[in-house]
């Protein structure tokens, strides 16, 4: 199926649930779903602690009760792992809590089936959400914070410690590392580093583009680029939000 970039603010949010009659909360945390059909958008109210998760779908818009300001979802809308504070750990389902070293990342695959523990020490390590307590190691030059999985194989993005010049000090250049799965096994397959980019803001459902935010501070520019050829195209100014949606996406962005 193809897909196409969507783009969207937090005002966009907050109008569209004002004409769908939904009350508009204080903070959002948005993700899109492993087929790029749906939004998940967690809603939280600070003065009542409620959170609610709403589903916006092509035609249809739905809401669930949800334990927590960050939830994460499988393919059945069912939470797999939730936090509200990094530092007191991340609740799973299967009823275990994994504490994390301080300033880390984490973050689970749209499909709800893996999870990337990014420490500020570049280690990143990757883990099955039904084991939340045995993550592996995959990389100790990654400063990880995304995890997408597309065509059988993960992808793990953030940040890599690089020699641009030699005898300059390392900079920091956005990298995707590309993992094979088997079971509970990961192996790196390719890594794709991009010198120049700010940030890897989403990969596509079948592996082929990610979606990257320049590097300029005033109004960065999103591109998508082809990761087999490495060609680059401009897809528009960044927003808040962005993320590779099926062709037909009507539900919320960009018409």
């Amino acid at each position: 199926m193809p897909v196409r970039v969507v783009r969207f603010t937090d005002r966009d949010i907050t109008r569209r649930m004002w004409r769908h009659g939904t009350p508009t909360p204080e903070t959002f945390h948005v993700r899109r779903d492993y087929s790029g059909t749906r939004i998940f958008i967690v809603a939280s109210d600070i003065d009542s602690g409620t959170n609610r998760l709403d589903v916006v779908g092509a035609t249809n818009w739905t809401q669930h009760t949800v334990p927590a300001c960050v939830v994460f979802v499988d393919r059945a809308e069912r939470v797999v792992a939730c936090y509200d504070d990094l530092k007191k750990g991340v609740h799973f389902a299967t009823g275990e809590t994994l504490s994390l070293p301080p300033f880390s990342f984490f973050d689970v695959d749209p499909a709800g089936e893996f999870f990337v523990v990014g420490e500020s020490n570049f280690v990143a390590r990757v883990g099955s959400i039904e084991t939340p307590t045995t993550a592996a190691t995959v990389s100790t030059n990654l400063l990880a914070s995304r995890i997408f999985y597309g065509r059988g194989c993960l992808f793990v993005c953030g940040w890599s410690r690089q020699q641009v010049k030699r005898g300059t000090s390392p900079v920091i250049v956005p990298m995707c590392l590309k993992l094979s799965v088997d079971r509970d096994q990961f192996r790196p397959i390719h890594e794709y580093s991009f010198q120049g980019m700010g940030a890897i803001i989403d990969v596509d459902p079948y592996g082929v583009s990610a979606l990257l935010e320049g590097s300029s501070d005033l109004f960065p520019r999103l591109y998508k680029v082809n990761l087999a050829t490495g060609r680059r195209t401009s897809v528009g100014i960044s927003k808040q939000w962005a993320f590779f949606m099926s062709s037909g996406w009507k539900g919320l962005g960009d018409p």
